[in-house]
């Protein structure tokens, strides 16, 4: 299943943030089809699962991964 991930900002790990449902139609990487989830006025509070760094996360940091 395709989803959208993060880059943490402390070592530099990949992880999901969301997946996208097939139901949301295809992702076209010219065409902005799939739409990113929504983010808070200032960003999104994560906490990365692999170093437990708690870090504010911007919706524009999203990063498409196919399945």
């Amino acid at each position: 299943m395709a989803m959208w991930l993060l880059v943490c900002s402390n070592c530099n790990g990949k992880f999901a943030h969301a997946e996208i449902a097939p139901e949301q139609g295809l992702f076209d990487a010219f065409a902005r089809i799939s739409t990113k989830p929504a983010f808070p006025i200032g960003g999104l509070t994560i906490t990365c699962p692999k170093c437990g760094e708690s870090s504010v996360y911007q919706r524009h940091q999203l990063i498409y991964q196919s399945a």
